[in-house]
């Protein structure tokens, strides 16, 4: 699906009772599924056909999209990554799109840094956005009401927990923003190597867990 931006249209007013408005930018992707669903043989043969046009349709729109130099490495870093989750959250949309437009490239670092950077920026926009909702919960500190910043993962995503943010999914949520936390201190240590003057590589496709992590909760 491709990003759009609804008109402007006329001021809310007093009169207006529920109206809502559109979301500016969307994003859903699931092409991925689509070349990742295996054709059986046992399939009527209107089906197996109807798949593999569909797939092969799907691989010349990638190909068009990302350049066919390294084309099926393009296309195999895309299946790699999954479905693009659906989102609203205007602000993440964009970045998230960059981060995994990096990984299907086999540009491994810059993703890993991006997904790190917006999960970060998730986890500052819900606690900036609820925190005056949870003003009198126990879990809201007097850093939480004050600062307009958060570095600290652990002290973060507690807060989170104990307001009841991903109340239902809390392993989730947990076990996902682990895996990006560890993936932001490999790249932490891997600047501090470079900057000793050792050689760092990127080749070789490591698993998306640091983008299902950033991506999958925007």
């Amino acid at each position: 699906m491709k990003l759009g931006q609804a008109e402007i249209g006329h001021p809310r007013g007093d009169a207006d009772g529920a109206r809502r408005y559109p979301p500016i930018l969307i994003n859903f992707d699931a092409r991925a599924n689509m070349l990742s669903t295996i054709i059986e043989d046992t399939w009527e043969l209107h089906l197996r056909e109807m798949w593999s046009g569909n797939q092969s349709a799907v691989r010349m729109e990638l190909l068009a999209e990302f350049g066919t130099v390294l084309g099926e490495d393009k296309i195999a870093n895309f299946v790699a990554m999954g479905p693009e989750p659906w989102s609203i959250a205007f602000d993440h949309v964009v970045p998230l799109r960059q981060v995994r437009y990096s990984f299907a490239h086999g540009n491994f670092y810059p993703a890993l840094v991006g997904a790190c950077a917006l999960g970060e920026r998730i986890f500052n926009h819900l606690i900036l956005a609820l925190r005056e909702d949870y003003g009198g919960h126990s879990a809201t500190t007097r850093r939480v009401r004050s600062d307009d910043t958060f570095t600290n993962w652990n002290a973060a995503l507690d807060v989170l927990q104990g307001w009841g943010v991903g109340r239902g999914t809390k392993s989730r949520v947990s076990s996902t923003f682990d895996n990006l936390f560890a993936s932001k201190a490999l790249v932490g240590r891997s600047c501090r190597t470079s900057v000793r003057g050792h050689s760092h590589s990127s080749r070789g496709r490591p698993a998306p867990v640091a983008l299902d992590a950033a991506l999958n909760h925007a």
